[in-house]
């Protein structure tokens, strides 16, 4: 019986990262069709914590970011759906931080 529960768990498991993987390739071929090329591997892709150490502000800041985004009146990171989970991309935090991070990130602290 446990290594049939072994066998269950792996196949789900590799069939979730199946899944994920095949959203992946959905966004990234949506985004080729806007001749905008994004690089979703996994070393590229990053958390909401893990984005918010890079960025040196506190996770709750970017989930506000994305909830107010409309309203905030300036540039947010860029960040991407994967089914539930919210993925940033490391290389849309460094043009974030080059382009408008240090007036954003301020404003953020200040609040």
């Amino acid at each position: 019986m446990h290594l049939h529960s072994t066998v269950k768990t792996k196949q789900r498991v590799k069939a979730n990262q199946q899944r994920l993987q095949a959203k992946i390739n959905a966004q990234m071929a949506e985004r080729a069709t806007t001749g905008v090329v994004v690089n979703f591997a996994l070393e590229n892709r990053l958390s909401t914590r893990t984005a918010a150490s890079y960025l040196g502000i506190r996770s709750e800041t970017l989930a506000r970011w994305r909830a107010e985004e409309r309203l905030l009146g300036f540039e947010q990171p860029n960040f991407y759906r994967i089914g539930k989970k919210i993925v940033y991309l490391k290389n849309d935090l460094d043009e974030f931080l080059l382009t408008r991070g240090e007036a954003s990130l301020s404003n953020a602290r200040i609040r």
